[in-house]
């Protein structure tokens, strides 16, 4: 589940003066923190905090910034849990603006929430029935709808549209996940669309090469697999290149992803919802990323805007970006 991190402002008074490592602690669970050497620790060895180790919470020095970041941090942990890896923790703690946050590990997490959800919908796609060997657009939608319940483990309904917005999340990110998987088979040699359209579905549209004319062809030599229309291996390759070189374009997709997350699933039950929603917000940060690194300013956020007053339009937007 997405998480948008409002930090608690102060906890009681500010240190005016350099803390050891025992005396943050001793603040911190007063103020009803879950803190402890070990978790500074791991702020530590994940590039979370930039100060050194001592040999004991006695000897470790916490300066007033120290203090503040490492609160900061506690904050983040504290509303997505305390099981969280620090992979995770780094991405909400850069969707929340703290500053200075590894950026290879937010991204390592967001292909990480690529790989988990891809996993699933490939599982989920497997078990759907009466599979056509070419989709259109439309039936990218609606294909896209039925693997979101099955994700969701709802019920599809007679209309074919998402009733809520769970749903509709699912949907989205089932139409990214079958851009970058979906293989179409179309009869002829010619180009064709990887998503076909109505047109190309036409067979007395079809393009058949020239060098078929005149002696029939053979069924498998008279189809075509076509690629995927999203290069899932470039998506990957940009996200990396981008951990290094754009890291606040990577801050801000995440940001915007959590948002829209958040917001959408303000309603729901989180203690009900399946595990691969918590994959939502990292494959959405992926496609905002692209969008950031390939579109004009202020695309990204007109785009994220759009989610709220018009879904269909903010769908085809992104996966023209994604792909």
């Amino acid at each position: 589940m997405a998480h948008v991190i409002e930090l608690r402002p102060t906890v009681g008074h500010q240190p005016s003066r350099a803390l050891t490592l025992a005396e943050a602690l001793e603040r911190l669970t007063t103020a009803g923190y879950e803190a402890d050497a070990h978790t500074w620790e791991q702020f530590v060895d994940g590039g979370l905090l930039r100060h050194s180790k001592a040999a004991s919470a006695k000897l470790t020095e916490v300066s007033n910034q120290d203090f503040k970041r490492f609160r900061q941090l506690l904050d983040v942990r504290l509303r997505v849990g305390s099981r969280a890896s620090i992979d995770e923790l780094c991405f909400y703690a850069c969707a929340a603006n703290v500053s200075d946050v590894p950026t290879t590990r937010v991204v390592s997490f967001v292909e990480s929430g690529i790989s988990s959800f891809f996993a699933a919908a490939t599982d989920a796609l497997r078990a759907v029935t009466a599979l056509p060997d070419r989709l259109g657009v439309e039936g990218q939608r609606v294909l896209s709808f039925r693997l979101a319940c099955a994700l969701l483990g709802s019920q599809t309904t007679r209309a074919r549209q998402p009733s809520n917005n769970i749903e509709w999340l699912m949907t989205t990110c089932c139409m990214m996940f079958l851009h970058a998987t979906w293989r179409n088979r179309t009869r002829g040699r010619g180009p064709a669309p990887r998503i076909l359209t109505p047109a190309v579905l036409d067979t007395d549209e079809t393009p058949i090469s020239a060098m078929s004319a005149g002696r029939p062809l053979r069924s498998r030599a008279a189809e075509v697999t076509l690629p995927p229309i999203a290069d899932l291996e470039k998506i990957i390759a940009g996200l990396r290149r981008a951990a290094y070189d754009r890291s606040a374009d990577v801050a801000s997709a995440a940001a915007g992803a959590a948002r829209l997350v958040d917001g959408q699933l303000a309603s729901a039950d989180h203690s009900k919802l399946p595990i691969i929603v918590k994959s939502v917000a990292p494959l959405l940060t992926a496609a905002f990323i692209r969008v950031r690194t390939s579109a004009p300013s202020g695309t990204a956020e007109r785009l994220v805007a759009s989610a709220w007053t018009d879904q269909r339009a903010f769908q085809s937007a992104l996966l023209a970006y994604w792909t």
